[in-house]
């Protein structure tokens, strides 16, 4: 017997698991799938088609319980039974209510209830009327209770719980859950919302969950401030804690203030009848009690002893004027007293007392008005005690708002600053406590809901609209105001006033919180999960397109939106494999390119072309897949000389010079400069070499005149705007500055047709020919004027002022030096000097200086020929001297240079600095110009000292020439510089198609003639 005792115990276990009920109503599902059919299988499958419970299948089959339940636990094994749907339980109470057996409807309803499943709100309605019927009015409410949990909208809510009142009126469950949703709905009456808390307190209270109870009271006190209602309830708990004193003091206060509100008679015996009811001991209380009751007749009473006194005081008359008199002073110190009462200047008003006992001993008025000082002193005494209870109810009601809002810890803070207004600890901590127990009522009910309303598995649903659905639903449970109540209670679980106040009852109230948070946390997991499977659904109905259109960006080279479209892809594809690493890949890919190319963007709009160059170079290393030379924009600089000029890219104006612009170095780019009375500049722009573009500018010649011989002496610029030339054929020509028209040509005949520069003075020019003639030609027409022979010279004369009138002086190679008359060509004198004489004459100060090849320089008088000093220099000078003021510049073939005084012929410095020199040198400014084989040397006119200097690519051969602002130097290429001589650097060029010898010859209106 004991063996099987134990094999049914085993047994039962598992029958109980599979049934899960004996309350269970099991039906036919499939009677064929009997695997072996007797008598019991056949009896139980007969009696199920009645939908008859587990326990009633016991009885009508005659079985027994152990042995149907074993029959019924194989039956559902094999598939030939099965319990009910929910609808289907639901059709088989209404049968059974009907046939008058309410208790067994009630079974069954409770039977299918215990499944947890989740059903619509009209089921639950109706579950509720079903066994409201049955008069289990409780279980009604609960299921309606249930059911509102489940809503996600307050409203309904609201409903179904105000419903489950009128079912459970006295429901603590109800009752609780709807004065947690009132709290939520703010446009609720204030009425309705105290009457259920009111409701709520009072079945608290008989159940003995005093602290809960006591945490309501205090609750509705501040929110509603109706003390008459709530007080009486607040002292009542506190009695049954314990606290009688504060009961007491609680109602002595609300008695006090009903006095001082409207002095309701019947509400202060009330009151005094309940403060006698907790202390029977209070004598000052029954007193007053006692006074309420017979202040009807003591006013009568008084009343007549008033008019009595008054008959005897009108017999005395006037023989008593003593008494008479001291009654006006008492009547002053009474008014003074109540005045000083009146201001709460008790203190000042007690002193008058005391003096005024000491004037009347004895005065009964005066004791009464000691006794009105006292009553006085207790009322303010009382006002402050109110004083100080409306700032601690102001604490509490800030307390509770903060908790609830889910600031816990702030909360705490301001409960405990009661301390500061005389509450005790003790005392706030059992409040503490209260208060924690009815906040955590509605969070254990969301406990208990919670795991109903958290969905299944996303990955047994197969439909994305069913996963999004219940993933919104989540999310509007998750979004719940309490979680963050629960996260505030949780995060103060260990302060010591939490610890403190609540004690052992610490774990019981904070274990449904815990599984609450675990709750939440695995709701969270469970949202991330849906969103995943619902972000999976959408994006593979997505992913095609934004792949091809992925690719057409690559196509495209369009990278920042291939990238955008990769990320995409990486972002919202459904699984972790081979492919998401590939789109992943190509974003860090486009990433990259894209900070590269804005590195090189960067770099370009700042001009930096090694930073540009050094970028691309390095995505073309690293990527070379990509034509990024056909992509790319690197910075260019182009910089003319002279700036201003247009600058056309690709045929585009793209602005003047200097300037930054960009060209692709996997295209040939052309680039144009133009810029009034200069000619074009072009190039092409390719590679990525090139980051600057410096161009020289050439002037453009405004006309041309055909020459017949070599110009190498200086040309002479005359008024009108007419240029004198001479050249190696032996001719001499006036052509006019503006257009270059021809004006006049004298072809001299001479066999070595070297003439000198010609000398312009007035309307006169000036000729030497190394044949031995010297011409003078009208400026106008080119006729000669006058011609003398015999001084063999290429010098050019110089025409010096005299006291007889202009001399033209000229010396010759044969070492003769004469002067004849400007105006008649007439002889003046002449000396032999046995030198050398290949330089021109210069006039200083009416001093003639001759700088002759065989190492002497002479300073001769115009006008009789005597020399005025004689020097000696290193070598020989051909070249033509510079002049500036009264100093004379010098150079010699052995590369010297000196710098003599013209007036006295003093030697002011000299340099050996040449290798030597071609070409006669300039002086601008401060500065001596001379050209050196490939170089230009600067020298300081006061002390020789050397100035900044400049190469050039080719030899310099011509003559250095200078105007107010520029330098022109001249190379054996044809190229001519026109340069600035601060700083040597180029303002434009001259070019021609040979080299040029003869200086530039600036003319004052700013036109420039120049032979080549």
């Amino acid at each position: 017997m004991l063996l099987e005792v134990a094999r049914r115990s085993d047994e039962w276990q598992r029958i109980i698991a599979a049934v899960r009920s004996l309350d269970e109503v099991f039906v036919v599902r499939d009677a064929s799938a009997i695997l072996k059919p007797n008598d019991s299988t056949a009896t139980v499958i007969e009696a199920c088609k009645k939908l008859h419970t587990l326990r009633e299948l016991a009885d009508v089959t005659l079985l027994g319980l152990f042995e149907c339940s074993r029959t019924v636990r194989e039956l559902l094994e094999c598939g030939a039974l099965r319990r009910v749907t929910f609808e289907e339980g639901l059709e088989a109470a209404e049968q059974q209510l009907g046939a008058g057996e309410p208790k067994r409807a009630a079974m069954t309803i409770k039977a299918i209830l215990e499944r947890g499943e989740h059903r619509l709100r009209a089921v639950s309605e109706k579950v509720a009327e079903i066994l409201s019927r049955c008069g289990e009015s409780k279980l009604a409410g609960r299921v309606l209770i249930d059911a509102a949990e489940l809503e996600a909208d307050d409203g309904a809510s609201l409903d179904l719980a105000r419903r489950a009142r009128e079912l459970s009126p006295r429901s603590l469950e109800v009752l609780s859950y709807l004065q947690n949703v009132l709290q939520r709905v703010h446009a609720i009456d204030p009425k309705e919302r105290f009457a259920v808390t009111s409701e709520l307190v009072d079945e608290l209270f008989e159940r003995g969950e005093l602290d809960d109870a006591l945490g309501l009271v205090e609750q509705l006190e501040t929110e509603s401030n109706d003390l008459v209602t709530c007080r009486p309830k607040r002292a009542r708990i506190l009695a049954r804690l314990g606290r009688s004193d504060e009961a007491v003091e609680a109602l002595l206060g609300l008695a006090q203030a009903i006095q001082e509100d409207d002095g309701d008679k019947d509400k202060l015996g009330t009151i005094y009848e309940q403060i006698l009811k907790i202390d029977y001991r209070r004598k000052d209380v029954a007193r007053s009690l006692k006074n309420l009751h017979a202040s009807s007749l003591a006013r009568r009473v008084r009343r007549t002893i008033q008019v009595t006194v008054a008959l005897a005081l009108g017999l005395v008359g006037w023989t008593q004027v003593d008494a008479y008199l001291a009654s006006q002073r008492i009547g002053e110190i009474q008014r003074e007293v109540q005045s000083l009462a009146s201001a709460n200047r008790i203190d000042e008003a007690s002193r008058a007392v005391q003096a005024a006992l000491i004037e009347f001993d004895g005065s009964t008025e005066i004791v009464a008005l000691q006794q009105y000082v006292e009553r006085a002193r207790k009322r303010q005494s009382d006002a402050q005690q109110r004083d100080l209870e409306t700032a601690r109810l102001a604490l509490l009601r800030t307390a509770v708002s903060q908790i609830e809002a889910g600031d816990v810890a702030a909360g705490l803070d301001t409960f405990f600053g009661q301390s500061n207004l005389g509450a005790q600890v003790d005392t706030l901590e059992r409040d503490l406590k209260g208060r924690f127990k009815t906040l955590v009522r509605p969070l254990v009910q969301l406990s208990r809901a919670m795991p109903e309303r958290i969905p299944p598995e996303p990955s047994i649903l197969q439909k994305r609209t069913e996963q999004e659905a219940l993933l919104a639903a989540l999310e509007t449970e998750l979004a719940t105001p309490q979680r963050r109540l629960v996260a505030g209670l949780l995060a103060v679980k260990d302060d010591p006033r939490v610890v403190n106040a609540l004690g052992r009852d610490r774990e019981a109230l904070y274990s449904p919180l815990e599984k609450l948070a675990e709750l939440f946390t695995r709701g969270d997991a469970l949202a991330k999960q849906y969103q995943d499977r619902v972000s999976r659904h959408r994006v593979a109905e997505e992913l095609t397109p934004i792949y091809e259109e992925a690719v057409r960006h690559e196509r495209a080279r369009d990278f920042e939106a291939a990238m955008k479209a990769y990320r995409t892809l990486a972002e919202n594809h459904p699984a972790e494999d081979d492919l998401r690493q590939h789109f992943r890949t190509q974003v860090e890919r486009y990433s990259a390119i894209l900070r590269l190319l804005a590195v090189i963007r960067e770099a370009t709009e700042r001009g930096d072309f090694a930073a540009a160059q050094g970028q691309l170079r390095a995505l073309r290393q690293q990527y070379q897949d990509i034509k990024f030379d056909e992509i790319v924009d690197l910075p260019v600089r182009i910089r003319t000389t002279p700036p201003g000029a247009r600058v056309y890219v690709a045929e585009r104006f793209v602005g003047t010079s200097p300037m930054l612009t960009a060209y692709r170095p996997g295209v040939t780019t052309p680039v144009r400069i133009e810029l009034d009375g200069f000619f074009d500049e072009a190039t092409e722009l390719g590679g990525d070499e090139v980051g600057l573009v410096q161009s020289l500018l050439v002037r453009k010649p405004s006309w041309s005149h055909p020459g017949i011989g070599t110009v190498d002496r200086q040309m002479a610029g005359a008024a009108g705007g007419l240029v004198l030339i001479t050249d190696r054929a032996g001719s001499i020509r006036c052509v006019r500055a503006s257009d270059g028209d021809e004006q006049w040509r004298l072809d001299t005949g001479d066999l070595s047709g070297l003439l000198s520069r010609p000398v312009v003075h007035g309307d006169r020019v000036l000729v030497a020919s190394i044949d031995g003639e010297l011409r003078c030609l009208a400026l106008s027409t080119g006729d000669l004027i006058w011609k003398v022979d015999g001084v063999e010279s290429s010098a050019a004369p110089v025409v010096a002022p005299t006291e007889d009138g202009p001399r033209v002086v000229v010396a010759g190679q044969d070492g003769r030096m004469a002067a004849y008359e400007l105006a008649t060509g007439a002889p003046s004198w002449e000396r032999e000097f046995r030198l050398t004489f290949e330089a021109d004459l210069v006039c200083i100060d009416g001093v003639v200086v001759a700088a002759s090849s065989d190492e002497v320089a002479l300073g001769v008088a115009p006008r009789t020929g005597e020399p005025n000093w004689r020097t000696a220099i290193s070598r020989g000078v051909v070249l033509p001297p510079a002049v500036a003021g009264s100093r004379v510049a010098l150079v010699g073939d052995d590369g010297s240079i000196l710098m003599l005084d013209g007036r006295a012929g003093t030697v002011r410095w000299k340099i050996d600095a040449l290798d030597g020199a071609t070409s006669a040198p300039v002086i601008h400014g401060e500065r001596l110009f001379v050209a050196d084989g490939r170089t230009l040397e600067t020298y300081s006119l006061r002390d020789g000292k050397t100035g900044p200097t400049r190469s050039f690519p080719t030899e310099l051969r011509m003559h250095l020439a200078q105007d107010q602002s520029t330098v022109f130097v001249g190379d054996d290429q044809g190229i001519v510089y026109a340069i600035d001589p601060s700083d040597l650097s180029d303002r434009y060029l001259l070019r021609g198609a040979s080299m040029a010898v003869a200086p530039v010859l600036p003319l004052p209106d700013g036109t420039l003639v120049l032979t080549f």
